[in-house]
């Protein structure tokens, strides 16, 4: 049996591709592997993440400056596959609070997404 973790998403694709699935069941597959991508994707070189740098330095400039910052709490940074799997979901009919709990972000920070993104709520 070949090691699937070493494979890329185009190859794994084409696995779930060259078998017969149920289209249900090639969904699901499609998104598990969306899932596997994003976290394998996702920046987890430090223990100090982006978030944590951005925070900090949001904070410091409120500091400095006395203004008031508009979601300070929330994460905008999105790796490419939490943008895959976002993109997946939603094309799916996938509702802003579900894609939320599934990717455990906060529900304004998919909100926010979708209306970055361009994408037109149904």
């Amino acid at each position: 049996m070949e090691m699937l973790e070493y494979k890329t998403e185009s190859e794994l694709k084409a696995i779930v591709n060259d078998c017969e699935l149920d289209f249900d069941i090639r969904i699901n597959a499609e998104k598990e592997i969306l899932r596997w991508t994003m976290y394998r994707t996702s920046p987890q070189e430090s223990s100090i993440t982006p978030r944590d740098e951005w925070k900090r330095e949001i904070k410091r400039r409120a500091k400095q400056t006395g203004l008031y910052i508009a979601c300070e709490e929330l994460n905008f940074f999105w790796s490419k596959g939490e943008l895959d799997y976002f993109e997946f979901l939603w094309k799916q009919g996938v509702s802003i609070g579900e894609i939320a709990k599934d990717l455990e972000r906060n529900y304004a920070e998919v909100a926010l997404l979708v209306i970055d993104r361009g994408v037109v709520l149904q």
